[in-house]
């Protein structure tokens, strides 16, 4: 360990190699010596060799610098967290931190109370999911253990036993006496004097290791930061500190260094020569030695996907503080430097001279929990992912934590809410939206400034159908942050649903025009290439649909990305490559009960019926077992399949089911189109398996058809409509339909059934 790692209070002392108190002669208690020595003047020199000996090897006091981890708190630790051994624990660190090798060692050195860096405890701490100092020896342990210990030192060096040289006579005997309690007392002072210094450290708020970021009401003075002769001297004469910044590739610092400078003002320079210098080699403590400046800012990384952590510090030789965490993506955090410095000065400022300075919304900036903004990254990791159960609960489980660590992180927050949306178009449960829109609006007072809040309110708004809400809630996104690929992609898709619900070609055009400035900005992600592709499909347009949809595959080939080119295919007559691409998603880690209905669809469309009926029947079972709600399509569809097989109660029964489904939606406030036109072809359905309809009742049918046919472009409810009319035997109105659908999906135009339409 360097110099500059030492507390000032200890440095200057010169240790000597076989006093067990490690003082020499010339400090503060010298006096006390002297009087102590001429008392031990007629003690044999042999006698105090021996003593000095025996202390030196036992005594616990024995100088050894760091910190050490509590064993009883480790272990609490790792049964919260599941591990069972050490080894384990030591396999997560290497497997967290991609190391060749387990650091076994390390791990052994931190349970075995071992004086280590602080940095080590930090290790095992992030993997345990616990603060660092949460594991260090607490006041209380490090008090037993060494009044155990001076018990033992006091026990050994009085024990008749263990004392050749002692003297049978009462004067020997008050000796004896004395010298134990006068070493004892040694031992007592040096132990506090040292543990203070160093192990206490982080709690007491002294000089020597690294104190974590107090919670968010905790006042901090500046005091705390200045911590040694040469700032003091600085800051009395009012001259300027000097700091460097050590950030590595990921950070444009050439664009933040001056921003940083200009907030911070004159009494703080920052050195031209540190700009874009990676220190690597170095323990942070020796970097301001190394630099030869007052404090470095330190700045970190952590990258997930197209998401970029940025975690500032500010340290010494003495201490570290955070003072700015948050997540942005790799192509915004530029737009955000401006941001960034400002937030990161004003703490520093704080830190540094306890100035408070307040937003606009006169709030002081309060730096996020590392953990906060870690479980967020890999919160918003997931959401980048496909769309499907597993990934959107793993999203909700890290929006979750980061907020447990940071409750007021806003974009955290919006985040939960937005999840919470995409979990309602998985599992179809009203109740999930509501809640999401319930939460996002309690937001509004503290997320007008944050795009990702107006961002979430969109997207639950078009999942409720709400689309001209969800237009202007999309642009308020957009406006705060001209580079919000999200926002542009979810902009995109309310052009989609109001182009396929109006069949304008003005809005096909506005969602293709907004997806080619998101590919500007984000050549490489997955999400556009699978927008672009939906929207050629519901145009029209197979063939690029196609295309765009092998682009997304390509770039990230996921259930989602599989699933919307397996349809194109599908649609345009391409069956047997459909099949395979949907066998090949039954093959992957994380699967949706989704590729049992399509791949029961694609038999079905051999005529396949038993297959399908089983597909389709593993289908429901799956989505059961997921605890979510099941598709109305996909029951639906069984049913469909039952009666071509003539089993006409299997029918019956998924008939009524799906009409169920619907009805808990419309009574949940979902009253819309899609649920129309699919509960009047179930209960026409229902009614054919009761007997032929009567007149009245067939009038009463084809009177609410000819109602809904204008209004529907949906190409799925499309051909809902169409069976609708041939159940009804009304064979002009089914051939209008058809004609209108069959350029949309060729796989469905080439269906046995509808060989009658072709002629």
């Amino acid at each position: 360990m360097s110099r500059s790692e030492q507390p000032p209070n200890l440095s200057e002392k010169k240790t000597s190699g076989n006093s067990p108190s490690g003082y020499s002669s010339t400090n503060s208690s010298s006096s006390k010596r002297s009087s102590l020595s001429g008392a031990l003047e007629n003690k044999n020199l042999a006698d105090k060799k021996h003593a000095d000996s025996d202390l030196s090897k036992k005594s616990p006091t024995k100088r050894k610098r760091g910190v050490m981890a509590s064993r009883v708190k480790l272990e609490q630790a790792m049964r919260v967290k599941g591990f069972k051994t050490q080894a384990a624990l030591a396999e997560k660190i290497a497997e967290r931190e991609e190391l060749e090798s387990a650091p076994r060692d390390m791990v052994n050195r931190v349970f075995r109370g071992m004086p280590v860096e602080p940095q080590t405890i930090e290790r095992v701490a992030a993997v345990l999911s616990v603060e660092a100092y949460s594991l260090y020896l607490s006041s209380d342990e490090i008090e037993k253990q060494h009044q155990m210990a001076v018990e033992t030192t006091a026990e050994n060096i009085s024990s008749p036993a263990e004392s050749p040289f002692e003297q049978p006579d009462s004067h020997g005997k008050k000796n004896n006496l004395f010298l134990a309690v006068a070493v004892v007392s040694i031992v007592i002072l040096f132990s506090l004097f040292y543990f203070r210094g160093n192990i206490l450290q982080p709690f007491l708020g002294g000089d020597k290791e690294t104190r974590l970021m107090p919670h968010d009401s905790e006042e901090i003075t500046s005091k705390q930061l200045r911590l040694n002769q040469s700032i003091s001297r600085k800051t009395s004469q009012k001259l300027p500190l000097n700091i460097a910044v050590v950030g590595i590739e990921a950070i444009d610092l050439p664009e933040l260094v001056p921003l940083l400078q200009q907030e911070l003002g004159e009494s703080k320079q920052i050195s031209k020569s540190s700009i874009l210098t990676a220190v690597k080699d170095i323990s942070p403590w020796e970097m301001s030695e190394r630099l030869a400046v007052d404090y470095v800012i330190q700045i970190n990384t952590e990258t997930k996907g197209r998401h970029l952590a940025t975690y500032f510090y500010l340290l010494n030789d003495q201490t570290r503080r955070l003072v700015y965490a948050d997540v942005w993506t790799e192509n915004a955090i530029s737009q955000y430097s401006s941001k960034i410095a400002v937030a990161a000065s004003n703490r520093i400022r704080f830190l540094l001279d306890g100035e408070q300075i307040v937003s606009d919304d006169n709030k002081a900036y309060v730096p996020l929990k590392e953990e906060a903004v870690s479980a967020y990254l890999n919160g918003m990791d997931m959401v980048d992912k496909a769309l499907s159960l597993s990934y959107i609960n793993q999203s909700l489980l890290f929006f979750e934590r980061a907020l447990k660590y940071s409750p007021h992180y806003i974009k955290a927050q919006a985040a939960r809410c937005e999840a919470m949306s995409r979990l309602y178009s998985v599992a179809k449960d009203i109740s999930v939206i509501k809640e999401a829109l319930a939460e996002c609006q309690s937001l509004a007072d503290s997320g007008q400034k944050v795009a990702e809040y107006h961002y979430a309110m969109a997207q639950i708004y078009r999942r409720l159908g709400k689309v001209e809400q969800a237009a202007d809630s999309y642009a308020a996104a957009i406006k705060l942050d001209a580079n919000y690929v999200d926002a542009m992609i979810g902009l995109a898709e309310n052009y989609l649903a109001q182009g396929a619900k109006t069949r304008n070609p003005a809005l096909f055009k506005s969602a293709l025009d907004v997806l080619e400035k998101a590919k500007l900005v984000s050549p490489d992600f997955w999400k556009i290439y699978h927008a672009f592709g939906r929207i050629y499909y519901l145009s029209g347009r197979a063939a690029e649909a196609i295309e765009a949809g092998e682009k997304s595959v390509s770039l990230s080939p996921n259930l989602s990305s599989l699933s919307n080119l397996g349809n194109f295919h599908f649609c345009s007559g391409k069956v047997s490559r459909a099949q395979e691409i949907f066998e090949q998603m039954r093959l992957m880690k994380y699967v949706s009960p989704l590729v049992l209905f399509q791949l029961g669809a694609v038999y079905s469309y051999y005529s396949e019926y038993e297959k399908a009926a089983s597909l389709f029947e593993e289908y429901v079972k799956e989505v059961k077992d997921d605890n979510t709600q099941v598709h109305a399509d996909g029951l639906i569809g069984l049913a469909d399949i039952y009666t071509e097989l003539s089993q006409f109660e299997k029918a019956r029964k998924n008939y009524q089911r799906a009409f169920e489904r619907l009805e808990q939606e419309r009574l949940n406030g979902k009253d819309n189109l899609e649920i129309q036109v699919k509960q009047l072809y179930l209960k026409l359905a229902l009614r054919l398996l009761d007997g032929k309809l009567n007149p009245t009742e067939v009038e009463n049918f084809n009177e609410q058809l000819v109602k809904l046919e204008p209004k529907i472009h949906n190409p799925h409810l499309k051909l809902r409509l169409l069976f609708a009319w041939m159940l009804l035997e009304q064979w002009e109105h089914a051939k209008r339909v058809y004609l209108q659908l069959a350029p949309t999906c060729k796989a469905i135009a080439d269906r046995p059934s509808f060989d009658r339409f072709k002629k």
